[in-house]
């Protein structure tokens, strides 16, 4: 394998937007990263109306913040 020209991480909106602009410019070869699995037998990863059920599954990292406390102090989930 010859080391990437770019590392994008993460193929999110952004992510995937930047690594198709930077193929078609023939700016280099481009790697993209990108965490976890297909989860294909997972219906709502692919469905993007149903992302609230996928709360505290298997593909939730369950990132919280710190008390905050413009909020009373309350800890939120980090989506």
């Amino acid at each position: 394998m010859t080391t990437p020209d770019f590392i994008v991480v993460g193929s999110g909106s952004a992510g995937s937007v930047l690594a198709r602009r930077l193929h078609d410019a023939g700016a280099g070869t481009v790697l993209v990263l990108e965490a976890g699995g297909a989860h294909e037998e997972i219906h709502a990863v692919h469905d993007p109306t149903l992302w609230p059920t996928l709360w505290g599954t298997d593909v939730d990292y369950g990132y919280r913040t710190v008390p905050q406390p413009h909020t009373a102090g309350r800890v939120h989930d980090w989506q």
